[in-house]
């Protein structure tokens, strides 16, 4: 059996946090992540979590444009190498549905 996708996420009071996303390269560019975001995000609303965070480090350029493209926004810097970021979940997994549909 191999590692396709695999993530990482806790909670911390009332929101997640969104520790890492990993996809197998030659799996990448088919909305794994975007697809995992959907599930993700559907079930902490389910439990009646309403946002989500996460620390990324400013150098992912691919993650941070995935991010903000699902509606993600950046909060602060974190010792100038990670970005804090927020989302609404039902922001985020609406927001994957669309890109899913328009196949970006």
């Amino acid at each position: 059996m191999e590692v396709c996708l695999l993530n990482f996420s806790s909670v911390y009071g009332d929101i997640i946090h969104y520790h890492f996303i990993y996809t197998r390269p030659d799996l990448r560019g088919i909305s794994l992540a975007k697809l995992h975001f959907i599930k993700l995000n559907q079930v902490c609303l389910e439990n009646g979590y309403m946002e989500m965070e996460l620390y990324c480090p400013k150098n992912n350029n691919r993650g941070i444009i995935l991010y903000m493209r699902l509606g993600w926004e950046i909060q602060s810097i974190r010792n100038n190498k990670e970005l804090l970021m927020r989302c609404d979940l039902e922001k985020v997994r609406n927001k994957a549905y669309e890109l899913i549909i328009a196949g970006k």
